[in-house]
């Protein structure tokens, strides 16, 4: 790989001298590396973060909840709405899958919250078609799960 040079603003000197400090015998190259990883992972992540409008039936009342995160599977229709019928799954940037079926006035829609798609609410309630389509584009986008620190 080709050297690079970079350069430091006055005010950042302080930041410079201590990531200096805290590399101890790891470079400072190997450091920006991780860096720019870091960079490019979240700011992919957040470019393919939605704000989203999840409405469901429950007791006859029509709910609406509005959520930001990436959506797996099911699609709005021409007027962004959801389908009615269609399970909709949800990775929320916090990293929480919410699920949900619109459902009808007459037929009871579902919202569930969960930690994995293999959640036992989840395996119960939801196709497994569903949780397969969305296991599978997380397989290909392995940028969208974000890293927790527990």
């Amino acid at each position: 790989m080709g050297q690079r040079t970079i350069y430091v603003k006055e005010e950042h000197e302080p930041l410079w001298e201590r990531a200096k400090a805290l590399a101890g015998t790891d470079s400072l190259s190997n450091i920006i590396a991780e860096g720019l990883r870091t960079f490019i992972q979240e700011r992919e992540r957040t470019l393919a973060l939605e704000s989203l409008v999840a409405e469901y039936w429950n007791a006859g009342v029509l709910v609406t909840k509005k959520l930001s995160g990436i959506r797996l599977h099911g699609s709005p229709d021409f007027q962004g709405k959801f389908s009615s019928s269609s399970w909709q799954i949800v990775l929320t940037r916090r990293g929480h899958y919410v699920v949900w079926r619109k459902g009808s006035e007459n037929d009871e829609g579902f919202w569930w919250v969960a930690t994995s798609l293999d959640d036992e609410i989840l395996r119960r309630n939801v196709p497994q078609e569903a949780r397969a389509a969305a296991g599978q584009l997380l397989a290909v986008h392995p940028e969208w799960i974000p890293e927790l620190d527990l």
